[in-house]
């Protein structure tokens, strides 16, 4: 997702460094740091450069691969799958954390997320699709398949909008299914008990696959 995205600015900020490297648009938008809006993009480029530097012998980031870690540590000991299901079925919950300057942004847990999308074999819940990576093999055992394996984890009531970072406000999707949340063709609706998506478009009501606790804001 795009850095508009997990700040929730403006449009007319979008794509403002755009191929550009960390330390380029750490240049640029330094003299402009008085505006409360660049100054949101200076810090967190800045804590994003001194924390989550990328690891340049991995296709993921320093933040994927903790995430991944703690997964394993998480479910060290539990090695066929119905052992696993268990265990993903007590995730510790996360806590929504802020970073304050003179404004403030919002901070995903990247353990929660990824613990989330092994709980749904990283199938999106919405149509099922699964993306591979090229070394994924299916006689691999399931947790080395994850390794292989990518998915979006999507956050029903939005952070910036007062959405909790917990599992209860998150869904396992593929990213076509969460580009279609984003833009409301997609949305969550409740029948009694039952929670589906319903497509705006099309008018279509879509089961969702539910393993964890989804709450919907009244």
């Amino acid at each position: 997702m795009s850095i508009l995205h997990f700040l929730g600015l403006v449009d007319s900020h979008k794509h403002f460094f755009e191929g550009w490297s960390i330390d380029e648009a750490l240049a640029a938008l330094k003299p402009y740091t008085h505006e409360e809006a660049y100054l949101l993009i200076y810090s967190y480029l800045l804590d994003k450069a001194q924390t989550y530097q990328e690891d340049r012998e991995s296709e993921y980031g320093v933040a994927e691969l903790d995430a991944r870690y703690w997964v394993s540590q998480y479910l060290k000991g539990a090695d066929d799958p119905e052992q696993i299901e268990t265990r993903l079925e007590y995730l510790p919950a996360s806590s929504q954390e802020f970073k304050y300057g003179t404004s403030r942004y919002y901070v995903s847990s990247p353990s929660l997320k990824e613990a989330l999308k092994c709980k749904y074999d990283f199938y999106c819940q919405v149509c099922h699709t699964r993306i591979y990576r090229p070394k994924w093999v299916r006689t691999l055992p399931i947790k080395e398949q994850w390794k292989h394996l990518n998915a979006d984890v999507h956050h029903i009531e939005p952070l910036s909008q007062g959405g909790s970072d917990l599992l209860e406000n998150m869904l396992c999707l593929c990213p076509n299914c969460h580009r279609r949340f984003h833009t409301q063709e997609h949305i969550l609706k409740k029948a009694q008990s039952h929670i589906f998506v319903f497509n705006q478009i099309t008018k279509d009501h879509v089961p969702l696959t539910i393993k964890h606790a989804v709450r919907l804001r009244a």
